[in-house]
């Protein structure tokens, strides 16, 4: 059983009270992020699982149970997003390998072809701003935090964008 004043608190998040989910993330987000630190080992990797926590607090706050303490709601919702990064990053590695065999395994001309076909699938399939979302993360390999910094977005459009759009070009390219 915790404190009424957490109870208050959580009471007034599900509400939609900004300072109350201020005062949590300032509260609990250093705790949170070092967790994921140990966890996944990777400090990009632990800003975007803080982002992903703290985003589905606000985002599910109506659903929070009041009788549940918040440091062990957060402490889930930590290894949950930890073990979906993990499954993200895993799908991502057994992409790539797929990708480059397919490239790896023919001619130059054929090489070409296959890139070039992405190209045109990603400028045609793609809206501008998934697109741009794309550029920055596989070219000049920025995480999900500093796009939606630079973008003015959250961090869940790009992961979301990003998800969609690898989905999208395995499909278009037959590798599904």
């Amino acid at each position: 059983m915790h404190n009424t004043d957490e109870r208050s608190m959580l009471s007034l998040l599900k509400k939609g009270n900004n300072l109350v989910f201020t005062h949590i993330y300032t509260t609990y987000g250093g705790l949170v992020h070092y967790h994921a630190l140990v966890t996944l080992k990777d400090a990009a990797a632990a800003d975007d699982v803080l982002q992903e926590v703290f985003s589905r607090l606000w985002e599910n706050r109506k659903e929070i149970d009041v009788d549940v303490p918040l440091k062990d709601y957060l402490y889930h919702r930590t290894q949950e997003a930890c073990v979906e990064y993990e499954l993200r990053r895993k799908n991502l590695a057994n992409e790539l390998p797929d990708i480059e065999d397919e490239v790896d395994g023919h001619s130059e001309l054929a090489r070409k072809e296959f890139l070039a076909k992405i190209h045109e699938a990603i400028l045609q399939v793609y809206p501008p701003a998934c697109r741009e979302i794309l550029r920055m993360h596989v070219v000049e390999h920025k995480n999900y935090k500093e796009i939606a910094r630079d973008m003015k977005i959250t961090v869940e459009v790009v992961r979301n964008q990003i998800c969609k759009a690898r989905k999208s070009l395995r499909d278009i390219l037959g590798l599904s």
